[in-house]
């Protein structure tokens, strides 16, 4: 080691003499030394006593250079005051490896003799750092041996954290050393090394910084707030590392090294303060110290398990015989489970278990008693009582069983003696014990010294047992409590152990558990006979409802989503000439040449969910039958899912023919009264035109010729519009006029063609509701409705008022209402409105309500009106159309 010394002094003094040679050739010359760690640049033997200090930037950008280069404007500080200057800067290279740098502060190039120099300056810098970095190794490998030899030997805890702790201050070369410990929410100071006192006692943990706790980070005193926290004296600590330090990964505390101490005789550094590689050496000491802290723990604890070892091999034959006799009750125990598995019968469930408590083969406790639950009264009763003595009498009765399960089976058929009906209910509301018992379902034991400080709250059970010592076991299942067993124990049986109660609370779960599936399964009986009763109840009102079905006179067809028949009646079968049996299962389309446009129709009722009604219709496979049909969705129960539709045909041939005939009648019969008021309106402008023909024979005056001719035109076209009224009374519209018509748009083509007469006479007109109405119809015969409608509300307005036409649906009709602010009226003349030639006015025939009302019906809807003081509103009803053309195919073969 001596050696050592001696030749790292001399290398020292080699390199300073070089350094001062080169200086007398350029004295303005300055040598920079490269920290590897930090990668910075500090001046060596600085020229002045105020060295240059390189910024970080700047030693960035000269670490870069590969060769020596002129520099302008290298920032330093001198002193805390920046300098600016230009140099050369001559990189000292030694095995491709930057060990400093050199920086002529003169404006002219280096001579190739410095740069030699220079060379020989980086060799000397790079075999100095070597021989120190050698002799540091021997130095640490030595302090290293001693410490393995302390943390491999040493037992006493505090010594071994003192001697580490000083064999560590050496090889780190620190000043000072210190340990925190962790104690609850803060740190205390539990060991120094030469501190002097420049520790705190206590640091927070609120205020650890928390990268300390996540591996250790080397720290150093430009952290002022870091500083402050450990340390009483921050201008003697230059320099710190702090590391955690674990214990199976449990934080047991901090060391903390300050300060560098070197020896300068043997040892060349850049800096003189901690670093990385100080930081490293101290996390694998703690390491080490960490095993060794492990093994003295386990040590201990190895010792102490030891000791207990010894205590448990002295009860260990008292184990195998407590092992023994478990054993035997669990035996019993699964015996009794068994018996009790084989029976779904309560009655038997009780005796089984009672039996088992009192049997010397079973449990043998002196005394049993099943108490059953009465929820409605919150009270048990107890039922049956079986005792030891009176167990034996049964087993004396009964042949010797191998198998305790049998015999239980055997026994459960024979009656026990119940109690009386008396005074002996027990209430567990408000009574703290057995609410204990039955809410929480905790056995509860009772010895004699319960019995004198809860003497209270067991008055009730006393008047069942006068035994100084039971247990009550609460019979358990899923559901809840099903009943109490209470247990007296026999005089040898006193102090039952924590082992037998709790075997008693395992059985308690399975006889609870088989009580309540025995009740389950009673009420599976009582279910399943309910089930019966309804399935006969839903099986007669299946037939019931069958039975309407068959018994009616329309043909109903019932289809699924995908249109295949899933039911029908008798008519069915004769409408489609196929039995029941064959029209289940088959696709509606096989019964195309029957049903015809019926099935799309249907689809469409299927996709939309509305319901379609038609009325007098003919299908071509049926030749003059007619048919009122209707389609209607079919609709699950309690929900808005379509499954299908059902289809019902009602032949209405006979009645149609017949409402036919009768209305031939009923115009023959208005003819008559038709034929007397025409002649009456004929005869009026007849008499006028005859009048003015003998005027005209015997006038010669061409203005009289004009005004004569002028009023015969009017009198003419009045016998034309009265023509046209009666034609268009008894005349049927031809069935390709039908088509589909938009409601909303043909009453605004009214309403513009109404608007300028409106306006003469000072009336508003005005159009609202739903413009995406639609029905199936002739379209110029409905808008002769909505005219006549229209012009008789003008005419009924006063001036100022105002005729509203609303289109709106209801209940699957279109509706239309023409409402006028006129005079109201009279309910005789209401009645008679649609009736033919019944009008009011001084002129006309009284055919154009009627001639409406004709129209209407002739498209299936109805038209009505009513009237106040307020307002008049007639209203037009249609049946809903336009969805698909399927109507129009259905109305194209009716010929009415």
């Amino acid at each position: 080691m001596y050696i050592a010394k001696s030749l790292i002094n001399h290398q020292r003094e080699d390199l300073k003499k070089a350094i001062y040679d080169v200086r007398s050739i350029s004295p303005d010359c300055s040598v920079f030394l490269l920290e590897e760690y930090r990668r910075r640049l500090s001046e060596y033997l600085p020229i002045k006593d105020k060295p240059y200090k390189m910024k970080e930037k700047e030693t960035k950008r000269l670490l870069n250079l590969e060769t020596e280069s002129y520099i302008e404007g290298i920032r330093t500080n001198i002193d805390g005051k920046e300098v600016i200057k230009d140099g050369y800067v001559f990189p000292l290279i030694y095995k491709n490896n930057l060990v400093g740098i050199c920086i002529h502060w003169e404006k002219k190039e280096i001579s190739n003799s410095i740069k030699k120099r220079l060379d020989d300056i980086g060799r000397k810098i790079s075999l100095l750092k070597n021989l120190s970095e050698g002799y540091e190794a021997i130095r640490q490998l030595d302090l290293l041996k001693q410490l393995s030899e302390v943390l491999e030997i040493e037992s006493n805890m505090e010594h071994l954290i003192k001697n580490t702790m000083e064999l560590t201050r050496k090889i780190m070369r620190v000043k000072y050393f210190a340990f925190y410990g962790v104690k609850e929410h803060e740190l205390t100071l539990k060991k120094t090394v030469d501190s002097g006192r420049i520790f705190n006692e206590r640091l927070s943990f609120e205020e650890l910084p928390g990268r300390l706790c996540n591996g250790g980070y080397f720290l150093s005193s430009a952290n002022e707030d870091l500083v402050d926290y450990i340390f009483q004296d921050r201008d003697k600590v230059r320099s710190f590392v702090v590391a955690p330090f674990y214990v199976k990964n449990n934080l047991e505390g901090f060391f903390v090294a300050a300060e560098r101490s070197s020896d300068m005789d043997a040892e060349f550094r850049v800096h003189n303060h901690l670093d990385e590689k100080d930081h490293e050496t101290l996390e694998d000491v703690l390491t080490r110290l960490s095993v060794a802290v492990n093994r003295i723990r386990l040590t201990k604890q190895l010792e102490k398990e030891v000791d207990k070892l010894s205590k448990l091999k002295e009860s260990n034959e008292q184990l195998i015989e407590f092992q023994r006799n478990q054993l035997f009750r669990l035996n019993i125990l699964h015996k009794i489970s068994q018996a009790l598995r084989r029976s779904l019968d309560r009655e038997k469930i009780v005796r089984m278990i009672l039996i088992s408590m009192t049997s010397p083969s079973g449990l043998g406790f002196n005394k049993a008693v099943f108490l059953k639950l009465d929820e409605k009264t919150m009270s048990f009763i107890p039922e049956y009582s079986v005792t030891s003595e009176y167990e034996r009498k049964i087993e004396d009765e009964y042949p010797v069983f191998g198998d305790f399960s049998q015999y239980l089976i055997e026994v459960s058929e024979r009656e026990l003696e119940k109690f009386e009906e008396t005074d002996q209910r027990i209430f567990y509301s408000g009574n703290p014990l057995l609410e204990r018992v039955v809410l929480r379902k905790r056995m509860l034991h009772i010895t004699t010294r319960m019995k004198q400080l809860r003497n209270e709250e067991l008055f009730q059970i006393e008047r069942i047992t006068d035994s100084d010592e039971y247990v009550i076991l609460p019979l358990s299942g899923e559901r809840g409590v099903e009943g109490l067993l209470l247990l007296e124990p026999r005089a040898e049986q006193q102090d039952l152990s924590s082992s037998e109660l709790q075997l008693l609370e395992l059985l308690s779960d399975s006889v609870g558990i088989s009580l309540e599936l025995s009740e389950r399964y009673q009420r599976i009986l009582d279910i399943s006979s309910s089930l019966q009763k309804e399935r006969n109840i839903s099986n007669y009102y299946r037939y019931f409802a069958e039975n309407i079905i068959q018994s009616l006179d329309a043909s109903i067809t019932v289809v699924d989503k995908e249109l295949n028949i899933t039911e029908c009646n008798r008519r069915c079968e004769q409408l489609l000439e196929e039995d029941r049996k064959d029209l289940i299962g088959k696709h509606i389309e096989n019964y195309g040449d029957r049903l015809g446009d019926i099935i799309p129709l249907t689809n469409d009722v299927i996709n939309s969910g509305e319901r379609v009604t038609l009325s007098d219709q003919s299908l071509d496979y049926f030749g003059e039958r007619v048919f009122d049909i209707r389609v209607v969705p079919l609709i699950r129960y309690g929900s808005n899912i379509i499954d299908g539709a059902v289809i019902a045909l009602n032949d209405v041939t006979r009645r149609y023919y017949l409402e036919t005939d009768l209305k031939k009648r009923e115009k023959l019969a208005a003819l008559g009264e038709m034929s007397a008021k025409v002649a009456h309106e004929i005869r009026n402008p007849i008499a006028v035109i005859g009048g003015l023909v003998d005027r005209l024979s015997k006038v010669k005056d061409t203005e009289k010729v004009k005004k004569y001719s002028e009023i015969l035109r009017k009198e003419i076209k009045r016998l034309e519009g009265i023509a046209n009224e009666i034609l268009g009374y008894s005349r049927k519209p031809k069935k390709e006029e039908y088509k589909t018509v938009d409601v909303y748009k043909l009453c605004k083509e009214v309403m513009e063609e109404y608007r300028d007469q409106a306006a003469k006479k000072n009336v508003l007109l005005n159009l609202q509701g739903d413009s995406e109405i639609y029905f199936y119809g002739n379209k110029d015969r409905m808008k002769q409705v909505i005219i006549n409608l229209v012009q008789n509300s003008i005419e009924a307005s006063e001036p100022g008022g105002d005729v509203r036409i609303l289109v709106n649906k209801s209940n699957g009709m279109a509706r239309i209402e023409v409402i006028n602010s006129g005079k109201k009226i009279p309910g005789e003349i209401s009645k008679r409105i649609f009736e033919p030639f019944f009008t009011t006015k001084s002129f006309g025939t009284g055919l154009g309500l009627s001639v409406c009302k004709t129209i209407v019906e002739d498209h299936g809807g109805n038209i009505d009106v009513d009237s106040n003081d307020i307002r008049t509103r007639f209203t037009v009803n249609l049946p809903l159309g336009g969805l698909n053309n399927e109507r129009e195919k259905l109305s194209e073969n009716t010929d009415r």
